[in-house]
């Protein structure tokens, strides 16, 4: 906390909440217009480090962007995908939704067996779930704004190489463009050992591109690792 806080605010839309805890005290919380206010048990002095856990579920649906595309979760053909830019997060997760607020991110997400999913950062697992489903585990440590974050579904092919310097390029492809996919990104690996000979280091623990099977207004998107 920057200053005490009596309440606070995050950005959140959509989707129903059934328990809403701060440092593992239930708090009292209203929602208006996209924006979630909380009041914790106490208020939080100046300096306070404090944990919001936020329980909530639902079907999220997309929202209405700035450029007259819809934003936030997106259903493909067999799956779906999350559009963030630039103001899709608050449909999936409840968030400080602003560029300079940024955070790390773990992401489980657990998908029908046959398909992929994919998210920012590195795979550190696929587990069974049971019943013919399998979670899917990825950590992005590096600091990153809400707007980069990301999640895609759907029936994938992924094609691993290795830049000079050892960092792992991974692309997910849909099974439907795999082939015209490869033949554009086949030189990733090469690009980015040029632009580190250039630039210096790549600042993440990953780098990859994600082949969608869906037509949107935009050309492409940005999103951190992936």
């Amino acid at each position: 906390a920057e200053q005490r806080l009596a309440s606070f605010f995050l950005d959140f839309q959509g989707l129903a909440i059934s328990a809403l805890m701060v440092n593992g005290e239930a708090a009292r919380y209203a929602r208006s217009n996209g924006e979630l206010q909380i009041v914790p048990a106490a208020p939080l002095d100046a300096g306070d480090e404090f944990v919001v856990e936020v329980t909530y579920a639902g079907v999220p649906e997309p929202a209405s962007g700035p450029l007259a595309e819809d934003v936030g979760w997106l259903t493909t053909d067999d799956g779906a995908f999350v559009l963030s830019e630039p103001t899709g997060a608050p449909t999936w997760f409840p968030v400080n939704d602003h560029p300079r607020d940024k955070a790390s991110y773990h992401f489980q997400i657990t998908v029908p067996d046959g398909l992929q999913a994919i998210a920012n950062g590195t795979l550190v697992e696929t587990a069974s779930a049971g019943d013919g489903w399998v979670t899917w585990t990825y950590d992005a440590p590096s600091p990153m704004a809400s707007y980069l974050a990301m999640v895609a579904i759907g029936r994938f092919e992924f094609v691993e190489r290795r830049a000079e310097t050892g960092l792992l390029i991974r692309d997910a492809y849909d099974a439907d463009f795999a082939d015209d996919a490869e033949t554009n990104f086949a030189r990733t690996a090469e690009m980015v050992s040029f632009f580190e000979e250039i630039l210096g280091p790549y600042p993440f623990e990953v780098y990859g591109n994600a082949v969608l099977d869906f037509n949107w207004g935009g050309t492409a998107l940005e999103t951190q690792t992936f």
